[in-house]
């Protein structure tokens, strides 16, 4: 399995997550067994028990629905403080325009990053990193990487309780490095020097929305950039998009045959 497949497969089963719970699948062919009865009128004792039993079941969902768009909103707020972080960095600082990104020099950037069309560097970078540097981030500026990542955290809003997400958001980060060290690596480029690089990168913070040159360093990545080889690229990534999408459909199809008994 291709790197770009498991990719896709991962940010279909992210957008899957956020819009089944929304999807209303009616059913002709289910059954309904049993007889109608007369409603019940159900009357509460002199002291009101319950009536407050009902208030109680409405206060905590309102707290529950409170409670949800304000997480909600912190998120998408953390989000938007990442990136006036980024806007703020293309204040005062030296801009290269080149045919197909800009190369943002400052000495504001501890880490460099990428995002969207712009490559963010430190001006007192070794001009042999930078090379390494760049090849690194252009990769992840060509295959369109922010905006897989600006997808996910979006969607991050409002699943931000669904663990699905954040295992999603893993993989996909995962996969976007992995691509980059293929492409940096392929490229001629020396892997004692690119290890060497990405080690002494691990102290300096980035942008959240950043596809930044430190993140997601594991032992496995190390091991990964020797064998270059995609045919069983993220198995257990794929495995579990495919069963996360039958899950969900398989929910959201009980949900609603109940709701039509």
């Amino acid at each position: 399995l291709s790197y770009n497949f498991r990719r896709l497969l991962i940010l279909i089963s992210s957008v899957a997550v956020a819009i089944f719970p929304l999807i209303n699948i009616t059913s002709g062919i289910v059954p309904q067994f049993g007889i109608n009865l007369e409603p019940a009128i159900i009357t509460g004792d002199s002291d009101g028990g319950v009536v407050t039993e009902l208030f109680s079941k409405a206060m905590f969902s309102q707290i529950i629905y409170y409670l949800y768009f304000t997480i909600c909103a912190l998120y998408l707020l953390f989000l938007l403080i990442h990136l006036i972080k980024i806007i703020l960095l293309n204040v005062g600082s030296e801009h290269v325009y080149l045919k197909t990104y800009t190369l943002i020099i400052s000495d504001h950037v501890q880490v460099p990053f990428s995002f969207m069309r712009s490559i963010y560097i430190n001006g007192k970078t070794d001009d042999n990193e930078k090379e390494y540097i760049i090849k690194h981030e252009y990769s992840h500026i060509i295959r369109g990487h922010s905006l897989d990542v600006v997808l996910i955290n979006l969607i991050s809003i409002f699943q931000w309780f669904n663990p699905f997400i954040t295992l999603f958001r893993r993989f996909l980060i995962e996969t976007h490095e992995y691509q980059a060290d293929k492409d940096v690596l392929e490229g001629g480029f020396s892997i004692d020097v690119y290890r060497s690089l990405l080690l002494s990168s691990q102290f300096g913070i980035s942008p959240y929305l950043s596809n930044s040159f430190n993140k997601s360093l594991t032992l496995k990545r190390f091991k990964k950039m020797e064998n270059l080889n995609q045919k069983r690229a993220g198995f257990i990534a794929v495995a579990s998009s495919l069963l996360t999408l039958t899950l969900l459909f398989t929910v959201v199809s009980l949900s609603n045959a109940k709701d039509s008994l």
